[in-house]
């Protein structure tokens, strides 16, 4: 006679279904997202966040200042941040 599954068990195995089918369509639409860019931008990924104007403003500066691209400028920032937290400089 077949033992009954835990309920525990069936949610489990349901969560990984749905994990795995949720990577499998993510990873479709990034594949074909990434046919439409340019060269310089494929197999990368956009970060965002929504700020304030002055901060926008100031980081326009230090690029220029700098004579970086705005997407330098935050890379630098984002190694510094991985740095603080023990990790490599990777932006």
């Amino acid at each position: 006679m077949k033992q009954k599954k835990d309920l525990t068990d069936i949610f489990n195995e349901k969560r990984e279904q749905e994990k795995t089918a949720l990577e499998a369509e993510t990873n479709s639409v990034v594949a074909s997202d990434n046919e439409n860019l340019p060269p310089s931008r494929q197999g990368k990924r956009c970060l965002t966040g929504w700020f304030n104007p002055e901060t926008h403003q100031q980081v326009r500066m230090i690029a220029a200042k700098e004579d970086k691209t705005y997407e330098q400028v935050l890379g630098d920032g984002l190694n510094l941040l991985f740095e603080k937290h023990g990790m490599p400089p990777i932006a």
